[in-house]
């Protein structure tokens, strides 16, 4: 018992660290962010200007996954066997939107 309420305390000591992946959008201010429902890896971004960007984040969620799994064993100090086991490799990131379509003259979506 003395045990868990030392591992309570210690996780509570830590800083909160904020981690973020951004992607460039060129098509003026983001109005909208839909993520696709069966897909959570393509998101779909409609601009003020009536562009719809669709993006695929996969690369950047395994970054923050594989970032998150880092802290956390790190975090704790537990065998050093559960310290350096890692999510798998991070997919290929792509930054630029696989489509836009910018034939709305009105707001919503492709």
């Amino acid at each position: 018992e003395e045990e868990s309420v030392d591992n309570n305390s210690e996780e509570e000591d830590l800083d909160a660290v904020l981690e973020h992946y951004s992607f460039p959008h060129a098509c003026g201010g983001i109005n909208r962010i839909r993520v696709c429902p069966h897909n959570s890896d393509v998101v779909g971004v409609w601009s003020d200007s009536g562009v719809v960007s669709l993006y695929n984040i996969g690369g950047a969620l395994d970054m923050l996954d594989r970032s998150s799994s880092l802290g956390i064993n790190s975090a704790r100090k537990e065998d050093s066997a559960a310290k350096h086991q890692l999510p798998p490799a991070a997919r290929k990131m792509r930054k630029d939107p696989f489509f836009v379509y910018s034939g709305h003259s009105a707001e919503g979506y492709a």
